[in-house]
């Protein structure tokens, strides 16, 4: 109690939240804000101590500060109990990883023998290069995952794109020997599936599966027939692709 009142004289509370500014971390933020001043002497020397390194190694030595990443402690817990992690996740998790590698290296690099505490704890941080290296090379963003991921994934993209080109030639060449019949002449798709717009006079003239209409009843979607079993190939391979991410 009466140390409460003193810290409240003091402006304790004022002064640790103009400390937590330069905080880079969300966490080391927390930290700084819910400190409370040591219990005894040795713990204040202590303290003091790891300041003066921390002061020596960034000022003397030019060592990088902290970068920031964000807390990846859930999805830690979440992996370790078997559950899935997400691109922007796993990403996250490298920067994590990044930032402790370029941190403890700086610092270890420093050869100073007055420096014992700090480099002491930074011999602690754990860095995984590898780990962090394969999650750069086979996430590219949150929405997209490299080919490079496995070998069946870039095997299934390769199929996917071979179909697609396959589909467009064959489509183009439709259009070509059929253009009388085309509202427009532009590829589309409609349900997941290439289609062609036809003008609906020539409906039947066109063999094939409509897909859908204008609104004003003039277009039909059609799939034509040259197409369907390629189109069949190409949902299957789409779904591969899903299922092998």
């Amino acid at each position: 109690m009466i140390l409460d009142k003193t810290l409240k004289t003091l402006e304790f509370d004022k002064i640790m939240a103009s400390v937590s500014a330069y905080a880079v971390l969300d966490c080391s933020k927390d930290y700084v804000l819910n400190e409370k001043p040591c219990e005894n002497i040795q713990q204040a020397n202590f303290s003091l101590d790891k300041t003066e390194e921390a002061h020596k190694l960034l000022f003397t030595h030019n060592c990088s500060g902290v970068y920031f990443f964000d807390d990846v402690s859930e999805f830690l817990i979440r992996a370790d109990m078997g559950g899935t992690l997400i691109n922007g996740e796993l990403l996250k998790i490298a920067e994590n990883l990044k930032g402790a590698r370029i941190l403890k290296t700086t610092i270890l690099s420093v050869k100073d023998e007055s420096l014992k505490i700090v480099p002491e704890i930074a011999s602690r941080l754990y860095v995984n290069l590898d780990f962090e290296k394969e999650i750069a090379s086979k996430i590219i963003s949150e929405d997209e995952i490299s080919d490079n991921a496995s070998v069946n994934l870039a095997r299934i993209r390769k199929d996917i794109r071979s179909i697609n080109v396959a589909i467009r030639e064959k489509l183009t060449s439709f259009m070509r020997g059929g253009n009388k019949y085309l509202q427009e002449g532009v590829i589309t798709k409609r349900q997941d599936r290439y289609v062609v717009p036809v003008k609906s006079e020539y409906r039947s003239f066109v063999k094939g599966f409509i897909h859908d209409q204008s609104s004003s009843g003039a277009t039909v979607f059609i799939e034509p027939e040259a197409v369907m079993e390629l189109n069949n190939r190409l949902k299957g391979a789409m779904l591969d692709e899903y299922n092998e991410i």
